[in-house]
């Protein structure tokens, strides 16, 4: 009877490391790291839990970091629940005007920092209420997310399911995510979540010449300008109206003067979606395209397809029991079901595909002069006081999924 009273109390027990949170994400906050190069923040992470008593091992050159909490509550399957947090940060030089803002030139511009603090707030409470849940919980402070192929992949390859073999795993994404979420919500949604990610470069190879002279000419200009027509058809023409998919081409660079044929143009892209076939349907239709301009052009092409993430797709059975997980503890204001996916990438998808479990979203922007600005912006700033929901979410999950 007293265990269920104390579980009860996940909100408050949340609200009790709150300030360590904060403390947590402001110090992240001012050492942003990129990629796998992240001595500052992992040795962080290690002191965090070290004062926690909280064993760890280090996988990636000792830049990821993997604790263990052993629960002591008899009753229960023994079972291991994992919790991951990203920890790199952008090459963005931040301008929020914060007294804990970055100068290093980079940026916590996509709530790595908030991530990895709510993890830690979990571990505190959760290392100090060994005696609510059986089994372990399994912290994972993970380098490179933002930067392909990931890290989650590279800790995968490098035995981390091994060393932690997981029965279920989640995962939260601070900011706003969801443009249509109201702020201090957690959002959430089976099955697919977040979009595969494929990117591509192309150089179309011609023959310059006078702009006068269009004959002398193999016009690269031109070969680019049908290939980034004929590209729309793909979603227009070769997919069903009902798959989601999106194609964009974000760079295009050729030429130097307005009478001169270059001899080449390049162009960059990049395509979101989400079921396999249609991954697969894209990149060749991509490699078609190509192929047959080169030749109607009589240019030479060159194509590097890139694939990335592949999609976020949350285990619906287990989405299920998270959301009845959080309605014990948070009030119904605070859960939005999502009814779209969005087309952004995260290689927590490298998880879920070898791990049962669920991806949420936090949506607690943080505005300045009444303008809040999305993820990856020099100004993106999150609130820090809906942190404590993140902390409750991963709390009250793990105590549920491990009686």
């Amino acid at each position: 009877m007293e265990v269920q009273k104390e579980i009860s109390d996940v909100k408050m027990l949340a609200e009790g490391v709150q300030e360590n949170v904060v403390f947590w994400r402001r110090k992240l906050h001012g050492i942003p790291e990129l990629g796998y190069e992240l001595t500052k923040t992992s040795a962080f992470i290690k002191q965090e839990l070290t004062k926690m008593g909280i064993p760890y091992k280090t996988y990636l050159k000792g830049m990821a970091v993997v604790g263990r909490i052993q629960g002591t509550r008899e009753a229960g399957g023994r079972l291991r629940f994992g919790i991951r947090a990203d920890m790199d940060a952008l090459p963005i030089r931040e301008d929020t005007g914060l007294d804990f803002a970055s100068d290093s030139g980079c940026m916590h511009a996509c709530a790595h920092d908030a991530h990895m603090a709510m993890l830690l707030g979990a571990a505190e409470v959760l290392s100090s209420h060994r005696e609510l849940f059986s089994g372990e919980v399994v912290l994972i402070f993970q380098p490179s997310e933002e930067i392909p192929p990931g890290g989650a992949l590279l800790m995968l390859e490098e035995g981390l399911l091994q060393d932690f073999p997981l029965d279920f795993i989640i995962g939260i994404h601070a900011g706003q995510m969801n443009s249509a979420s109201k702020p201090g919500t957690i959002n959430w949604k089976e099955g697919p979540m977040m979009a595969a990610v494929d990117n591509f470069s192309l150089r179309f190879v011609g023959q310059g010449s006078h702009g006068a002279h269009p004959e002398q000419s193999r016009d690269p200009i031109v070969a680019a300008a049908q290939f980034v027509t004929a590209l729309q058809s793909i979603k227009s023409r070769n997919l069903k109206s009902s798959d989601l998919a999106v194609i964009t081409i974000g760079k295009i660079q050729g030429g130097v003067s307005q009478n001169i044929i270059p001899e080449t143009v390049e162009l960059m892209g990049t395509v979101r979606s989400f079921a396999p076939e249609v991954r697969d349907k894209i990149e060749c239709r991509v490699r078609q395209l190509v192929e047959g301009i080169s030749i109607a052009m009589d240019v030479k092409a060159e194509l590097d397809f890139q694939r990335h993430y592949p999609a976020v797709v949350n285990d619906e059975e287990c989405t299920r029991k998270v959301v009845a997980s959080l309605h014990k503890v948070l009030d119904s204001s605070e859960l939005e079901r999502m009814n779209d996916p969005v087309m952004i990438g995260e290689d927590f998808a490298y998880f879920l595909q070898k791990v049962p479990g669920v991806f949420l979203f936090l949506s607690n922007p943080q505005g300045q002069n009444g303008e809040f600005y999305p993820h990856h912006h020099p100004r993106f700033d999150i609130d820090e006081k809906q942190l404590t929901l993140g902390v409750t979410a991963f709390v009250q999950t793990a105590l549920d999924f491990l009686q």
